[in-house]
Order: structure tokens, then C-alpha cells, then sequence
């Protein structure tokens, strides 16, 4: 999921109809449409397994048929010149690519059910258990089919020149095109880097998510949706830790109206004091499944004030009890980014000019100081 949306939740799964072929990495009409390198970058970034958490598991690599016949990709294999040895993937028996069609590659899309996962039609699972498929500054991909013949992209700082033959046997040095650098976070294309790319849209769509912590210290997260499945059904997850799994703490049955907006409400009575983590998952009857972006509450035990929404397009504001609020908000680096004085009770507080990432929001008054982070999308 590129920067988060507050409107609509991306994935990489299958739909992008392909019009034109560019000249690299074609094998038979198959060719290698989109690599995303490095989802987390400074400005844009992906969620492309849609867990809530953006990391090196959601790289992909995109394949494409530009002909106009089914082309089976069964014990077609993918993988870069690094350990462990090639393939770092093989595609599975029965896989076949429609014309005009994609298929995405996911390095790891269920990182936390590997055993039982599940993906959309038209996304792969890589299962990739190391510590990254795509080397940031620069890799290789080969894409070799049943009979030995391949084709092959670099980028960053390797050429072609460069690619090791030991660890990629089938490697044609004739076949192999340089793609030039990326940008963080977007995918790179043949044609070059596209923040704009995006490979389709899950069905559901999120028009709010926004959490408050009230007076008495409980938690309420509010969602807004417009639903496609009469019959979804949304788990309330928490964790005490990012690095902790996430649990089951409620679940909201689908409203059933697949023609208008649907609203839901869950309050958790007992969070931890300190912060707590939230996401909403959506599963429809097929299994089909969407995360909400990951929503962080703090609870004190002598609360000063809060500032919501926590989820910032262009405005929040501060509530509390204390008349007057000065608020600094750095970035996760800890450089100051925006400070302000005099702020009153229940003001609006514009950020629209700040680029869009996570921030920590610093509040002191009269009554007392906090902190909270804060997401600007």
C-alpha cells in the first residue's frame, strides 16, 4: 500500500491489463513488468501483503502475458545471483497466465500463517523467510522457463556484467537489461519508476478509520465502509508491541449493505497502560481477506489531553483539560519538524504542508505534557 489513504486500502493483485510490451526481459510474450525493491521508502510506500506492517516481505516482482494465448508458467523459476541458491522461487504446477494478464510474486505474503495461506487470484506466495528478496541498491532478476531459457533485469549499482553464472546457471548475458535506479517506495517499471502504479484495488474500501481514547481510559475505534460481500465479518486486532503478534479482541459482523456506507464502532474496555496497537481485519465468506493500516492509542493513567484524529490528511486538534497547548512534532529521526504556541482547546492545527509519514506529536501544558504519534497521510 503506497503512502496510506485514508480512502481506499492497495494491494498488488491481479488485474493490470497490459496494452504495450517494453523491450525488456521478454521471454516468449512473458515479461517482467514491475519489481517494487524497497517498500518502505522515505516518501511513498507499499503494503502489498495488506498485514498492516511494511517491510521487506511485501516485495514483489510482476509478470505479464502480452499475447493473445494462455501461457502456462508452470515450473517457471525467479530468483537474483545471492544466496540462498537459485531459484529463490519456482511457480507451481497448474499456473496459468490468461492474455493480457499479470501475476505478482509477493515475497512473503502471510508472514504470520505460512502454513495456511491463502492469496487472491492472480498474487504468488514466495514464502521468503530471509531477511530480503531485493537488494535496495541493486540486484539482478532472472526469469528462466522450462526448457532453460532466460531473461533478465538489473538495477542500482549491478550490471550485467556483474551477474554471477555460478548462481545463475541459466543466465544470457544477450538477454539481460539494465533498468537504471529506483525510488523508494514505488514500484520500478521497464519504462522506469511509477509512483502512480498501482496493480488493482481490494473490493473493500475504507472511507474513515480513527481511534480515540476517552475520559475513562478505554479505547474506541470508528470505520466507515463501503463493502462488495454481504457477509464479511471484522476482527478487532490488538497488540501490546509491534513486534508481538496481533489478537483477536472482537469481531463485527457486516452490516449487509452492499449499496451504501456502512459504520461500525468497537471499544476496547481494558487496554494496557502505555501505547496500543489496533487493526481491523476483513474477512469475507470466500476467505478473502484486507488489513486496515496499523492505528496507535496511548492510555495514561492521569490523562492530559489527546489529539485526534490520529490519521492526518490536513487537520487535527488537541483536547484535554488544560486551556492553552504547545505542541512540537518531530519526525521518527527525532529532527523537529513543526512547533507551535498558544494552541486552544479543541483548535484546529493545519499540517497539510508536512510529508506524509509517521511523526510523534509533543504536548505540554499547565496540567501536565504528552506524547503520541501521530500518521500523516
Amino acid at each position: 500500500m503506497r503512502t496510506l489513504k485514508p480512502i481506499l486500502l492497495i494491494a498488488a493483485i491481479y488485474g493490470a491489463s497490459v496494452t504495450a510490451v517494453n523491450s525488456q526481459c521478454l521471454l516468449d510474450s512473458v515479461f517482467i513488468n514491475a519489481l517494487l525493491v524497497d517498500p518502505s521508502g522515505s516518501y511513498f510506500n507499499y503494503d502489498t501483503n495488506d498485514d498492516g506492517l511494511i517491510n521487506s516481505n511485501d516485495e514483489f516482482v510482476e509478470i505479464c502475458n502480452s499475447s493473445s494465448e494462455t501461457v502456462d508458467v508452470s515450473g517457471w523459476r525467479i530468483g537474483d545471483d545471492d544466496p540462498p541458491p537459485f531459484p529463490d522461487f519456482q511457480i507451481p504446477s497448474n499456473t496459468f497466465l490468461a492474455p493480457g494478464k499479470c501475476l505478482v510474486m509477493v515475497a512473503n505474503y502471510c508472514p504470520d500463517m505460512p502454513a495456511v495461506c491463502t492469496t487472491p487470484e492472480g498474487v504468488l506466495n514466495m514464502n521468503y523467510q530471509f531477511s530480503g528478496f531485493l537488494g535496495n541498491s541493486g540486484d539482478v532478476i532472472s526469469l528462466v522457463d522450462t526448457l532453460g531459457n532466460s531473461c533478465s533485469v538489473v538495477y542500482g549499482s549491478t550490471l550485467c556484467s556483474q551477474v554471477d553464472l555460478l548462481e545463475i546457471p541459466d543466465f544470457d548475458i544477450n538477454t539481460c537489461d539494465d533498468w537504471g535506479g529506483d525510488i523508494d517506495g514505488c514500484p520500478l517499471l521497464a519504462i522506469g519508476d511509477s509512483c502512480d502504479y498501482e496493480p488493482v484495488v481490494l473490493p473493500i474500501e475504507f472511507l474513515s478509520l480513527d481511534l480515540f481514547v476517552s475520559k475513562n481510559n478505554s479505547v474506541k475505534i470508528n470505520w466507515s465502509v463501503i463493502e462488495s460481500q454481504p457477509d464479511s465479518k471484522y476482527y478487532i486486532q490488538w497488540s501490546e508491541n509491534l513486534n508481538m503478534p496481533f489478537i483477536n479482541i472482537g469481531v463485527e459482523q457486516s452490516q449487509g449493505n452492499i449499496s451504501g456506507t456502512n459504520y461500525y464502532e468497537f471499544e476496547h474496555l481494558e487496554p494496557n497502560i502505555g501505547l496500543n496497537f489496533y487493526r481491523i481485519v476483513q474477512e469475507e465468506l470466500s476467505g478473502l481477506t484486507t488489513t486496515s493500516p496499523v492505528l496507535v492509542g496511548e492510555v495514561r493513567n492521569n490523562l492530559v489531553g489527546r489529539a485526534h484524529p490520529s490519521l492526518v490528511s490536513s487537520i487535527f486538534y488537541i483536547s484535554g483539560n488544560s486551556d492553552f497547548y504547545r505542541i512540537s512534532i518531530l519526525d521518527m529521526s527525532g529532527r523537529l519538524i513543526m512547533t507551535k504556541s498558544q494552541i486552544l482547546d479543541q483548535e484546529t492545527i493545519n499540517i497539510e504542508g508536512i510529508e506524509n509519514g509517521y511523526y510523534i506529536l509533543n504536548v505540554t501544558s499547565s496540567n501536565g505534557f504528552f506524547s503520541q504519534p501521530i500518521v500523516k497521510i
